[in-house]
C-alpha cells in the first residue's frame, strides 16, 4: 500500500504513499482535556487540501469501547488505514479493533495498517516511541507525508491478557490486547486515581500526584507468579509490570532497554517496596532503577500472577492496568504475540534499535524524549 512512485498534490502529498488505501481517523474528542476536538479542525484543513483523490473520514468516539466498534466497522467498510487520535487508552481501543479483526481473518492479517496522532494527557507510548516532541502537525505529516519522516510499516508485537472482571461481574474473564504496558498492583490504584480525576494540571502531574498518594494508602499484597514455564514464586507484592515498550505513568522509563519488536515482555517485579523507598521514584522517571535491590528484572513470553492462597477473600480486589485503562484484576496471564500490528512511525526514534543489533542512526540521548527530566 505504500511508497510507489510519486505523485504529488499542491500541497506536497504524495499520493502514492498510500496508493488506493482508504484512511479513517479514530477521534476521542476529549481527549488532553479536549484539545483532541480542536486537532480535528486542523486535521479536516489538511485532508481536504490534501487527500482530493483519497478517500478518508473522522469517526469520532463518544464513549468508552466506541473505538473498538468504530475500527471494526472501519475494516469492513474497506478502510485499511487507521490513525488514532487521542490518548494512550485511544489507542489502545484501536488496537483491540484491529486485533478482533485480524483474530477473525487469519488469512489478512497485515493488511491492516495503524498510525497515530498523540492528543493525550500521559502521552506514554508516543514516549515508547520517541515522537514526544513532535507537534500536532508533525504527526499529521507522519500519515501524510510518511517518507518525509522515514516512516514505513513496521510489524510490532501485541501483548494479551486474560484477567478476571471486577466484581461484580467476577469470575468471568475478560481479555483484552496491548501494545505498551501492563501492570497489577499498586498501578492499578494510580491509574484509577488518574482517570477518575479531572487531569487538567496535565499527565505528568496527575500520576506524579497519584503515586505519592497510594503509595501512602498502599498495602503490599502476596501474590503468586510464574514465568514461562518455570517455577512459581512468592513474595509480597508493591507492583508487577508487564512492558512491551518503555514507559508508563505519565512519564515513567519503566522499561528503559524494552521493545516492541523483540518478542519478549521486560518484566519488573517491584518486592515490598514501601514509602521508605521514596528515593526509588526519580530513578523510574529516568530509567535507572533496574538495579535496585528490591526489583527483580526479567524477560518472558508469558507471565502468570495471582493471589497467594492465604490471601483473605474479603481483600480489596489488585487491579490491573493495560496502556493506563483498567481492565480486571487477579488471577490474570498475560502472554506476548510477536508480530501482530503493521505501524506506521516515524524510524529516526528510539525504536529504530533492536535490541541487540546496531543502529546505523544516532542514538539521541534518553532525556531528549522526556522533558520533564531535562533542567
Amino acid at each position: 500500500h505504500f511508497l510507489m512512485h510519486p505523485v504529488r498534490s499542491p500541497c506536497g502529498y504524495d499520493h502514492s504513499c498510500h496508493d488506493d488505501t482508504k484512511i479513517v481517523f479514530i477521534l476521542n474528542p476529549k481527549a488532553g482535556g479536549g484539545k483532541a476536538a480542536q486537532v480535528k479542525e486542523i486535521l479536516e484543513h489538511k485532508l481536504k487540501r490534501c487527500l482530493q483523490d483519497t478517500q478518508w473520514q473522522i469517526s469520532l468516539t463518544t464513549a468508552m469501547g466506541d473505538g473498538i466498534t468504530l475500527v471494526q466497522k472501519a475494516i469492513s467498510d474497506g478502510f485499511s488505514l487507521i490513525v488514532s487520535i487521542g490518548g494512550d487508552g485511544t489507542h489502545n481501543e484501536v488496537v483491540n479493533g484491529i486485533m478482533a479483526y485480524q483474530q477473525e481473518n487469519k488469512d489478512k492479517e497485515g493488511d491492516i495498517v495503524m498510525s497515530l496522532i498523540p492528543v493525550g494527557t500521559g502521552g506514554d507510548f508516543q514516549r515508547t516511541l520517541g515522537t514526544r516532541e513532535f507537534t500536532i502537525e508533525q504527526h499529521i505529516d507522519v500519515v501524510l507525508h510518511p517518507q518525509k519522516y522515514s516512516a514505513v510499516p513496521q510489524i510490532t508485537d501485541i501483548a494479551h491478557i486474560q484477567a478476571t472482571k471486577l466484581p461484580p461481574d467476577s469470575p468471568a474473564i475478560n481479555e483484552r490486547y496491548y501494545i505498551n504496558t501492563s501492570s497489577c498492583g499498586i498501578s492499578g490504584a494510580i491509574c484509577n486515581g488518574a482517570n477518575n480525576s479531572s487531569k487538567a494540571l496535565g499527565g505528568f502531574v496527575t500520576f506524579f500526584y497519584q503515586t505519592c498518594l497510594q503509595t501512602l494508602r498502599w498495602k503490599n499484597r502476596n501474590m503468586r507468579w510464574q514465568l514461562d514455564d518455570g517455577p512459581w514464586e512468592r513474595a509480597d507484592v508493591y507492583q508487577i509490570v508487564m512492558a512491551n515498550g518503555k514507559c508508563y505513568g505519565g512519564g515513567m522509563v519503566i522499561a528503559p532497554e524494552a521493545s516492541i519488536t523483540d518478542g519478549l515482555f521486560d518484566v519488573f517485579i517491584f518486592k515490598d517496596v514501601g514509602v521508605l523507598d521514596i528515593t526509588l521514584l526519580p530513578k523510574i522517571y529516568r530509567g535507572t532503577h533496574v538495579d535496585y535491590d528490591k526489583i527483580e528484572s526479567t524477560r518472558a513470553s508469558k507471565v502468570r500472577v495471582e493471589l497467594a492462597e492465604d490471601a483473605t477473600a474479603d481483600a480489596e480486589p489488585v487491579l490491573i492496568e493495560a496502556d493506563g485503562e483498567i481492565i480486571g484484576t487477579l488471577p490474570a496471564t498475560w502472554t506476548l504475540l510477536p508480530k501482530q500490528i503493521s505501524l506506521l512511525y516515524p524510524q529516526t526514534t528510539l525504536l529504530n534499535e533492536t535490541r541487540g543489533t546496531e543502529s546505523k542512526q544516532a542514538k539521541p540521548g534518553f532525556t531528549d524524549s522526556f522533558p520533564e527530566l531535562q533542567d
